[in-house]
């Protein structure tokens, strides 16, 4: 019968205790890259129409978000409800997590738009993005005709600021994926470091 080396066997339990701390600091550092951004919303709406959005992450931060629509151009057709209507260019700042839930509503029809929530700590401009398909209807019910006037007026503002914002925001856009590529990089880094000194203390 084959018998364990008493020695190997010491040295095992010798290196167990850093083994596990190795483990949970590994641990540890993933999930604080791991927000697991997630939103629940309707997949249809109407012209005006309030939407109500849940919004999820497990980190616990404070952070900004911005709930937003676009259509099949890339602009922007909404607007967000925070201390009356609001464009949804703008972040509704720290009020995550102690505000999850969301009302917005589109101001054009768009058959093929996306409902956005960008969420970022607050006080940065790197942020996650989660995203689910959307389709505006046209109809106005009788009770929502009295908006349209109102809905007229904040299309021409959401348009000027699609067109003043537009370089802005690809600017944000490519500086929050920067900024998202250098922390996965970073973590690749950290856990190949951490991968050979646990291979080493075996």
């Amino acid at each position: 019968m084959a018998m364990d080396n008493p020695v190997n066997y010491m040295t095992f339990f010798h290196n167990y205790p850093y083994r596990i701390f190795f483990c949970l600091i590994l641990v540890c550092y993933l999930l604080s890259y791991s927000s697991a951004l997630t939103l629940e919303a309707p997949r249809n709406a109407i012209v005006g129409e309030n939407i109500t959005i849940e919004v999820y992450t497990s980190s616990e931060d404070i952070m900004d978000m911005k709930i937003l629509i676009i259509n099949e151009y890339n602009l922007t057709i909404s607007q967000v409800y925070s201390s009356g209507w609001k464009s949804s260019f703008y972040y509704i700042k720290s009020s995550f997590p102690e505000r999850k839930t969301y009302l917005i509503r589109a101001l054009e029809p768009a058959e093929k738009a996306a409902l956005c929530v960008r969420a970022r700590k607050a006080g940065t401009s790197a942020y996650e993005e989660q995203c689910l398909p959307i389709s505006i209807n046209g109809n106005l019910s009788s009770k929502e005709s009295s908006m349209e006037s109102e809905t007229a007026i904040a299309k021409k503002t959401i348009f000027l600021e699609n067109n003043i914002n537009s370089g802005e925001t690809d600017y944000l856009t490519r500086q929050g994926k920067a900024l998202y590529i250098f922390s996965f990089l970073g973590m690749g880094i950290i856990l190949f470091i951490l991968i050979l000194i646990f291979i080493k203390i075996l």
